[in-house]
């Protein structure tokens, strides 16, 4: 099991703690269960996650050309010329 870190205001730790109590859980157990409910019926694939140039390309444009690092793109997907057509 990993464990994960989250930062929330102290109002939004307040109102958590007290609908935890209310149900008899805990908040991480409610944040568990949300992430579970957010992945339920997703598929793993290898490539589920890759996009296409010509995907990144347009996502790259609605973003006003700009590239982050996030993108992440491989050396493959780069120089996949025929992605353009």
């Amino acid at each position: 099991m990993k464990r994960i870190t989250v930062s929330v205001d102290d109002e939004t730790h307040r109102l958590a703690k007290m609908k935890a109590a209310q149900k008899g859980t805990t908040v991480s157990a409610m944040v568990g269960e949300y992430l579970r409910s957010l992945t339920a019926g997703v598929e793993e694939s290898p490539h589920a996650s890759e996009k296409t140039l010509s995907e990144i390309i347009s996502d790259i444009r609605a973003r006003g050309g700009r590239i982050s690092v996030s993108d992440n793109v491989s050396r493959e997907e780069l120089y996949d010329r025929d992605a353009l057509r």
